[in-house]
């Protein structure tokens, strides 16, 4: 079975990066759904969580884009969605439950990244290639885990925070809201993600030219895309929600 899934992802290099990302957006959207409707928010926590994560490991990876003459990080478009599932929370279920959704996320991947580098404690054998790949992966993930996490908790609280004040005190159209909280949301995490974990905590920092072309403006013009999908997707919940609930 490892051959067969080897050799689709052989078959899959050959897209670009662009037609990939869409594939995982959709996929990304219909996991939201589907954890909405089985499990309610807890699935809404649970993807988060997971996203979260996955999304530091991503972005330790370069990829080929038509957007950039540089190699640009992956890991953009999975954790752009988790706004999305922001949104429906604080849409559905309060202000409270949003914020306890941000801590639950501060604190699964500052769990994950302690325990498996922790894990590394344990003398590997010769020619230990499961090591290997474990060190390459968990020991930079503790400098992104700190960027990661100053990112997330700053740009998520502002999230929640602005989202709750113009959905009280403003009477604009919902996808307005949505995608103007989003996209100054996304912007506060992807300045703040960068420059941490590639300039302040970074080994050898990378020039600014790279760290613009590479990792700011080839994955927040993205980010502001997703982010448009927040509204149709917070409005088909509502609508979900309220038959579920009949």
């Amino acid at each position: 079975m490892d051959f067969q899934l080897i050799a689709l992802l052989q078959v899959m290099h050959r897209f670009p990066m662009e037609m990939v990302s869409v594939g995982v957006l959709l996929a990304s959207l219909l996991l939201i759904v589907s954890a909405w409707r089985f499990l309610g928010v807890m699935g809404l926590y649970i993807y988060q969580v997971v996203v979260l994560i996955a999304a530091n490991i991503q972005v330790l990876r370069l990829t080929p884009s038509l957007l950039s003459p540089e190699p640009v990080a992956l890991g953009t478009v999975i954790f752009a969605t988790t706004y999305v599932a922001q949104d429906m929370i604080n849409r559905f279920e309060g202000e409270a439950a949003a914020y306890r959704g941000v801590w639950i996320g501060f604190l699964a991947q500052f769990m994950f990244s302690i325990t498996m580098y922790v894990s590394l404690a344990y003398a590997p054998l010769v020619n230990d290639g499961a090591y290997q790949a474990m060190e390459h992966l968990f020991v930079p993930s503790i400098r992104l885990m700190i960027s990661s996490l100053v990112a997330f908790w700053a740009s998520h609280m502002l999230n929640v925070k602005l989202f709750t004040i113009l959905n009280q005190k403003l009477h604009w159209p919902l996808w307005i809201k949505v995608s103007l909280v989003a996209w100054v949301a996304t912007f506060v995490d992807h300045v703040l993600f960068s420059c941490f974990a590639w300039q302040i905590f970074a080994e050898i920092a990378i020039g600014w030219s790279s760290l613009w072309y590479s990792y700011v403006f080839p994955s927040f013009v993205p980010r502001v895309l997703i982010t448009l999908l927040s509204s149709p997707m917070v409005y088909f919940v509502g609508i979900h929600s309220r038959v579920r609930h009949v």
